[in-house]
């Protein structure tokens, strides 16, 4: 019993020093970025040019990454911060990513929200030629039922 309770300190004290080895950057730099990350997307909201709103996006999001990166820091917040950053920039796939990670660790309607809307942003519908649709429509029974059903209504 006492040998699994000091494996258990030992495996905890490490993972605290490789997490706090895993953060290249002081914390004062953290904040530094964070506060300058959110200035780029203040102003790219603001932006009349998009052009200029699209670099200030993308400085909005190399410095939320560099964070993640580099300060080792994970949270919700964060996370739904650079999702944004990423559907503003056009980016659903990285969007949706991020969205997710921030649902992983919080519990936020506003995370919520803006990840049901990301992905109702999706354009992963593919549309059928008309001919396929007629046909279709014509065979209704080949296409719709499942093969029990067909070979059912052969019995009947």
């Amino acid at each position: 019993m006492i040998l699994r309770k000091s494996k258990f300190l030992v495996c905890l004290f490490l993972s605290i020093i490789y997490a706090s080895a895993n953060a290249d950057l002081p914390r004062e730099k953290v904040c530094e970025l964070f506060s300058q990350a959110n200035q780029y997307f203040r102003q790219a909201n603001s932006a009349r040019d998009p052009e200029q709103a699209d670099k200030l996006y993308e400085n909005a999001i190399l410095s939320f990454d560099r964070i993640i990166d580099e300060g080792g820091i994970h949270n919700a917040k964060l996370y739904y911060n650079l999702a944004n950053a990423y559907l503003l920039r056009g980016r659903l796939g990285k969007a949706i990513l991020n969205y997710r990670r921030a649902a992983n660790l919080g519990n936020d309607d506003d995370i919520r929200k803006n990840l049901t809307f990301a992905r109702s942003q999706r354009k992963d519908q593919v549309t059928i030629k008309t001919e396929k649709r007629v046909l279709q429509t014509l065979f209704f029974w080949h296409y719709d039922f499942g093969p029990k059903t067909k070979v059912l209504l052969v019995c009947i």
